[in-house]
């Protein structure tokens, strides 16, 4: 369930309560407001923990109501009890139970306030006999105060650290993540002052890949480009905005920089040389006008040109180049000569207008010609004959030939 354009609550039927909680983050990811997804007692809300996980790892702001058994069977091994406080607490930023009508509108209140400003699962659960009852409240009087976090701005003795370690090197690669959302625009300014190349994470992929001509892919367990290269060239690596989790994708021996609004975040992933508790695009504005511009290029063209030729490979399958076509769009040579010119790709079954090639001969006459099933239907003025065989087995017809990823990849 979502806002509608009136400014109430707009209900999106699912078929289940998993389905309810990955759609709930998926709107809340996609608009930036929170949205709100509900389960029934007991299985209900369990059927939500999987989607809610996934939305609390992408910081995304979801209010998910649990209702729960009746207040007087609590305790008492009721039908489909369970304890929300425990099953949620671990995927919410929030998470409160409701066991009277007076406590909804605040701890409601207090629910999409924690969902908003921490960007993150709110959880409450309810009895069904509580939510049956009138809190007498008919609206909720606005506060006056704004919903956004607020953005870190770092010290000017880190920035100047940070700077000189990148004067310092000549080999820099960028290595991004969601949190750079609402810096694209400085993260390719920087890249461009010291030819750097900008890998991200799949998170990250969305918010920094267009529009970037310094973009060299993704690594990690489906990274593919010329990010894992530049990784690896690099003298000094800086993460920015992002807490990916695979160290084994990190190298080791390199200069470490990080930039996290979240100080916490700093270093879990990898040994660092300096970290910045910082807004991603404050800090990287701070940095631009403070590094040198360099001139030396050749880490940045080498990693975009390995880029270029996965890009190129990988486009085999979705356009058509080079020798080997797209997946679903085979060309007709290299389909059965004996399908019919209007026979479409992808059908495993006998073509339209044409009998199986393996169907059996009609029986043989007294002359020993073949003799067909006749059936004739007549009217007043035409007669008409129709020629049917006997039933015979599919045939498939399937591409002849068809290149293995193997070969491209």
């Amino acid at each position: 369930m979502r806002s509608g354009a009136t400014g109430g609550l707009r209900w999106v039927h699912v078929r289940h309560e998993e389905v309810a909680a990955f759609a709930a983050g998926a709107e809340a990811q996609l608009t930036g407001r929170v949205t709100m997804c509900a389960g029934s007692a007991g299985p209900g809300h369990l059927h939500l923990i999987n989607g809610l996980y996934d939305v609390q790892r992408s910081r995304a702001p979801v209010f998910a109501l649990a209702s729960t058994i009746p207040r007087a069977e609590v305790g008492g091994s009721y039908f489909q009890e369970t304890d929300p406080d425990i099953l949620f607490a671990d995927c919410s930023v929030y998470n409160a139970t409701c066991s009277t009508h007076e406590q909804v509108p605040r701890i409601f209140e207090m629910a999409f306030q924690h969902a908003v400003s921490r960007q993150g699962v709110a959880v409450v659960s309810m009895a069904g006999d509580v939510a049956e009852q009138d809190t007498g409240l008919r609206a909720l009087v606005a506060h006056r105060f704004p919903v956004e976090a607020p953005a870190v701005a770092p010290s000017d003795q880190d920035v100047d650290a940070v700077a000189e370690l990148i004067d310092r090197h000549q080999k820099i690669t960028l290595f991004c993540g969601a949190g750079v959302r609402n810096a694209h625009a400085e993260v390719v300014a920087l890249a461009e002052r010291i030819k750097a190349p900008v890998g991200y994470t799949l998170r990250g992929k969305e918010c920094i890949e267009a529009d970037n001509p310094y973009a060299v892919g993704l690594t990690g367990l489906i990274g593919f480009g010329g990010c894992p290269t530049a990784l690896d060239d690099a003298d000094l690596l800086l993460l920015v905005g992002t807490d990916f989790p695979y160290q084994q994708f990190i190298p080791a021996g390199k200069t470490i920089v990080q930039i996290d609004s979240r100080p916490e975040h700093l270093g879990r992933r990898a040994q660092l040389d300096y970290g910045i508790a910082g807004d991603a695009a404050l800090t990287l504005r701070a940095l631009i006008e403070r590094v040198t511009e360099k001139s030396e290029d050749s880490h940045l063209q080498a990693a975009l040109k390995l880029h270029e030729q996965a890009r190129r490979k990988l486009d085999i399958y979705v356009r058509h180049s080079g020798g080997q076509s797209p997946v679903g769009r085979i060309p007709a040579r290299h389909w059965s000569r004996s399908a019919p010119p209007d026979w479409q790709p992808g059908c495993r079954s006998t073509p339209p207008g044409r009998k199986p090639k393996d169907s059996p001969k009609p029986p043989p006459n007294s002359s020993g010609t073949a003799t067909p099933t006749r059936s004739s239907t007549s009217s007043s003025r035409t007669s008409a004959t129709s020629v049917s065989y006997p039933a015979s087995k599919p045939t498939s017809y399937l591409p002849r030939q068809v290149a293995s990823f193997e070969q491209h990849l």
